[in-house]
């Protein structure tokens, strides 16, 4: 079944769920609300068909394409929990959606419930649980579990409801307890809490994603799966855990938010884990370390016209591929290295870190470097992992028509073969290498300079985006802001 329909797929969950579809190479269709501020997503991402509809039409389209199943994350009011109206009209649009899943030809229909659907439960969340909803919402994801159930029965078609709990990530919505408080961390604004003392679980998106994919191609009817990391702890540890990845005392604020009801959030997932064959891979530490970078990155670009991006380590993951060519040059040139001493190294450019194995035996010298070129240029250059959150940042700037540059140490040729791989070259204005157009910048500094008076870049209305203290020092010897890119390993 590698053929899927994701109706609201622009949130963290229908995101990274994409992204998964894609790079296991299913065919994609994407619903979308037009008014979605991140569509712009799905319009720069390559390999994604887009249909513009409403909810409220699902019942008028007729599908001229068959899919093997829909994915229903759509839903209009999660962020309004006590508006009757719109999340009543939700519930009932499932409906709908079910429908369209058969005219589409869909042979299984994946509904996205909620923890809410449950209401205040102090036992483990469960697919056994007795639900009591309490709010418009959590009503309404029940009035949609049972819609939807029947709807599938009566077609033939399918059924799984995932009961989602609390899921965090990349492009999660900005009023959520863990993406409001690092973006308020970046910005050193205070955040308010409950006591914390409550116990809760987070979930990251990827993992979710990675379920999701599961689902796709296991054999389930009529099947609730909740969805949760399995693992309690009290809300103050996740705050802490925050605190600790910012330096900052955070602890101030707990207390301060008192008109917030307080309730445990527990789950077991050990059906869903024996069902599926899945865990969790993302502990929190590492989960929010993503989620800040991301939030860090797209708030630096904010009021400035110009990007300037380093190649190597910013915009692609290649050091295991360098460190793999430059080993096997100086080994067939018999010599010994230190993989610690040449791993430090990886960000200089190419003569730079020769320099320190062979520098008085100048033919030497070429002869590896022209080793490694062959051994490199060939194939070892595609051997190379995309860093995601910049590509991200990459996809929202060229849908905002900002300039953007390219600028690296990396020579042209393998440069513009990785570019053409990935297709990315049509994010850049224009791109500078180390040999580019003759000019053999000696340093990245000059090269920066050289690219601003080219293209009149007012300083302060520029970054320079990398990963190195070389990129650093590029930015304060031009004048210019510089963010730093943290991968995340």
């Amino acid at each position: 079944m590698n053929k899927v329909v994701v109706s609201g797929a622009s949130g963290t969950i229908g995101i990274a769920f994409v992204k998964k579809l894609l790079l296991e190479d299913y065919e994609v269709l994407v619903l979308l609300n037009k008014n979605s501020k991140r569509n712009w997503f799905f319009e720069q991402t390559k390999g994604v068909k887009i249909k513009y509809i409403s909810i409220n039409s699902y019942s008028k389209y007729i599908p001229r394409e068959i899919y093997d199943v829909f994915f229903h994350l759509a839903w209009e009011g999660g962020g309004d929990r006590f508006n009757v109206t719109k999340n009543n009209n939700s519930a009932l649009t499932s409906g709908d959606a079910v429908n369209l899943a058969r005219r589409f030809g869909c042979k299984k229909f994946v509904g996205a419930g909620s923890q809410s659907e449950c209401g205040f439960q102090e036992e483990f969340i469960s697919s056994l649980s007795v639900c009591m909803p309490n709010n418009p919402f959590g009503i309404s994801k029940l009035n949609a579990f049972h819609l939807t159930k029947y709807l599938c029965n009566l077609n033939n078609i399918d059924f799984v409801w995932l009961r989602i709990l609390s899921v965090y990530g990349p492009f999660d919505r900005s009023n959520s307890l863990i993406t409001s408080t690092i973006k308020n961390c970046i910005n050193n604004k205070e955040t308010q809490f409950t006591s914390g003392e409550q116990y809760w679980e987070y979930i990251f998106s990827k993992d979710v994603a990675d379920l999701l994919f599961l689902v796709c191609n296991k054999k389930l009817n009529n099947q609730i799966l909740v969805v949760s990391s399995g693992s309690k702890r009290k809300l103050k540890f996740f705050i802490e855990q925050i605190a600790v990845l910012f330096d900052k005392d955070l602890s101030a604020g707990l207390g301060k938010n008192s008109e917030t009801k307080t309730y445990n959030l527990i789950s077991d997932i050990s059906e869903t884990k024996r069902k599926l064959k899945w865990e969790p891979k993302t502990n929190f530490i590492k989960g929010i370390k993503e989620t800040s970078n991301h939030l860090k990155l797209f708030e630096a670009v904010l009021k400035k016209n110009h990007i300037i991006f380093d190649f190597d380590g910013t915009i692609i993951d290649s050091k295991n591929s360098i460190l793999n060519c430059l080993k096997i040059s100086l080994e067939k040139n018999n010599i010994n290295i230190d993989e610690l001493i040449l791993d430090s190294l990886i960000s200089k450019p190419l003569n730079e870190i020769l320099d320190n194995f062979v520098k008085n035996d100048k033919n030497l010298k070429e002869k590896i470097i022209n080793d490694f070129k062959l051994i490199y240029d060939k194939e070892e250059c595609l051997n190379v992992k995309l860093v995601e959150n910049t590509v991200d940042l990459l996809k929202y700037l060229k849908s905002t028509q900002t300039n953007i540059y390219l600028a690296t140490n990396k020579r042209f040729f393998p440069t513009m073969k990785i570019l053409n791989f990935f297709e990315l070259k049509s994010f850049f204005k224009s791109i500078y290498c180390v040999d580019s157009n003759d000019l053999s910048f000696i340093s990245k500094s000059q090269m920066v300079k050289h690219l601003t008076k080219e293209n009149q870049i007012k300083k302060k209305e520029c970054l320079l985006i990398g990963d190195s203290e070389i990129d650093f020092i590029s930015a304060k010897n031009n004048g210019i802001d510089f963010h730093l890119v943290d991968l995340i390993n």
